[in-house]
């Protein structure tokens, strides 16, 4: 599965946030497994199993995780109910199989792989995994294609019939229109029109010459005295040395404020970094025990976030799945339902500073 965005996450969790017991749950579960978020996609497809107890899909992502965790057997048990509600499931035989080859059970896992490919003989992840173990396997149900018949190709045919003599719609041969030379209107052959050489000379007709006008002359720069010019050096030399001296000072005491703004900002924002870190750290155990108590405490911390920091994405992420679990699984009150909705549209809008969201990635 290829990797999801922040924005593209954040509406899955607000899908599965506005409406948990529908089917937005495989999505959601499958971003997180993409994303190496085993217990999230665990709590995930655990609600959409037991929304939805008939529907293929969700068992097949639980087996999934199972064995991205290496939890072999259990994935083998998830897939065996799978198979008992749906056996002509392809991906189900698939994965059962390969689950067989990693339990070293090659006679068991080929047969899967194979029954996968009987089933749907293009499944190009079956026959590859049949070919690293050295097994080139037809399916049974795979049709048998018939070899194209040859195909004759025939000459284009020319005309090779003058286009004066060429029949037109009605079957009558072309003929070009013929003018007589006397007949009014007749246009005479090419020698006998008049050409330019025949035509008199005309001599040209000459303009008087009017002569250019001259050029006005502009009035020059006043010409300046001696006294005057030495009298605009001396006050140039001493303007420039009380200008130079006033703007080292401003630019002093300038650099001097924005200094200590910055060291003040910086020391804020530290504390306030490490007091978010804090929250996230003790909500996450508190989180991953997927209890209710466990769910109301880790709220109690991000909420403790968001008066931090407003738009933080993982508190925000977080803030929503925990408001839907508790909606959907223990019935919580409309006023956790409009707060999740509220994280959920947040966290899909993008708003937070992605910079915290990468520092607390790992939380």
């Amino acid at each position: 599965m290829t990797s999801t965005s922040f924005g593209d996450l954040a509406q899955l969790e607000y899908e599965f946030a506005t409406n948990p017991n529908s089917e937005a749950f495989i999505p959601l579960a499958e971003a997180y497994l993409g994303a190496g978020r085993f217990v999230e996609a665990m709590v995930v497809c655990k609600k959409g199993i037991k929304a939805h107890p008939e529907l293929p899909t969700g068992r097949l992502i639980m087996a999934r995780i199972y064995t991205d965790q290496a939890k072999h057997q259990k994935a083998i048990d998830e897939l065996t109910n799978l198979l008992k509600l749906s056996p002509e499931h392809a991906e189900a035989h698939y994965l059962m199989g390969n689950v067989h080859l990693k339990l070293g059970k090659e006679e068991n896992g080929v047969d899967f792989l194979k029954k996968a490919l009987d089933l749907n003989p293009e499944f190009q992840d079956a026959r590859n995994a049949l070919l690293k173990i050295g097994i080139d396997y037809t399916p049974r149900s795979a049709p048998v294609q018939p070899e194209p018949a040859p195909v004759t190709t025939q000459a284009p045919q020319t005309d090779e019939t003058p286009p004066s003599e060429r029949p037109t719609e009605k079957g009558m041969p072309v003929v070009a229109p013929r003018t007589d030379p006397g007949e009014p209107g007749a246009i005479p052959p090419s020698d006998e029109r008049d050409t330019e050489r025949s035509m008199p000379a005309v001599a040209p007709t000459r303009r008087p010459e009017v002569p250019a006008p001259r050029p006005r002359r502009q009035p020059g720069p006043k010409k300046k005295r001696i006294a005057d010019i030495f009298q605009e050096m001396e006050e140039r030399d001493k303007k420039p040395h009380k200008k130079s001296l006033k703007y080292t000072m401003y630019m002093g005491g300038a650099l001097a404020i924005a200094l200590i703004i910055y060291v003040i900002y910086t020391w804020q924002a530290g504390l306030k970094q490490k007091e978010i870190n804090e929250h996230l750290e003790k909500g996450k155990p508190l989180f991953n025990q997927d209890s209710y108590t466990g769910y109301t405490k880790a709220l109690v911390h991000y909420r403790a976030v968001f008066k931090l920091e407003k738009n933080h994405l993982d508190a925000l992420g977080r803030g929503a799945f925990i408001c839907a679990v508790l909606m959907g699984e223990f019935g919580g009150s409309k006023d956790l339902y409009q707060e999740g909705m509220r994280h959920g549209e947040k966290r899909r809008s993008g708003r937070g500073q992605r910079s915290f969201a990468r520092r607390c990635r790992s939380n």
